[in-house]
């Protein structure tokens, strides 16, 4: 489910789209805030994680930062064409705000005009509110997840290439292999017991599998660490 940009957390100030510059008297309180340059989210093929909580596989957005000096970006705004260009070689792809597939969540960008007349550019999932002196940010998490589902869903972020997963798999069942011979060097270890049983079921999630085999499976590697453990006390 899509979800709009609520400005009712920032008391007397208003984000706008970053095509909608407008000129504030006041500002938010500097003490919370980064000033910086407008930017844009951009993706790659090969930066991908696995989400427990949404139980699926998502994309690592990064930023397009349009930073004066950086990329081939002037002070006056050019140079963005031949950044993405040169940003496009190396794998990456800019989705720009304007994009004309993103439909509610299009004009991502806010910015918001700060204290000290500079201003600081965030995601619609970002909104501000002002504790006395300070400014304090809220995070959106659902709703940034929701629209990662929607850049897939929309084709908008090309699909996963199988050998990513295998590879995030396999990084996976490389950590848990880690931990088991740590257990075995220390057997009875109930933080290294949880870990276990933790990355076991998260692997289970990424290769689809069950998850309370998965749980049986660290026990047993619990249990066969003790015995080991007890024979070569023997």
């Amino acid at each position: 489910m899509t979800k709009k940009f609520d400005h009712s957390s920032a008391p007397a100030i208003t984000g706008r789209s970053y095509e909608r510059k407008v000129q504030h008297k006041h500002g938010l309180p500097i003490k919370g805030t980064t000033s910086n340059y407008p930017w844009e989210y951009m993706w790659h093929q090969e930066r991908w994680s696995f989400a427990e909580a949404r139980n699926g596989f998502f994309p690592n957005l990064s930023f397009f930062h349009h930073s004066p000096g950086v990329g081939g970006i002037q002070n006056n705004g050019a140079g963005r064409s031949q950044a993405i260009a040169a940003l496009s070689q190396r794998g990456w792809t800019v989705i720009p705000w304007d994009h004309p597939d993103l439909g509610l969540y299009g004009n991502y960008l806010r910015e918001y005009p700060l204290a000290n007349g500079r201003m600081q550019y965030v995601s619609q999932f970002q909104s501000p509110r002002v504790m006395g002196n300070r400014t304090v940010w809220t995070v959106d998490t659902e709703g940034y997840n929701d629209f990662l589902d929607f850049l897939q869903d929309a084709r908008i972020v090309k699909p996963m290439d199988p050998y990513i997963k295998e590879y995030l798999i396999r990084k996976q069942t490389q950590r848990i292999g880690v931990i088991e011979g740590d257990l075995f060097a220390n057997p009875g270890h109930k933080m290294m017991e949880v870990r276990l049983q933790r990355e076991q079921r998260r692997l289970a999630l990424m290769r689809g599998e069950d998850v309370d085999t998965a749980m049986d499976r660290a026990k047993a590697v619990a249990e066969a660490a003790l015995k080991v453990a007890s024979a070569k006390k023997g």
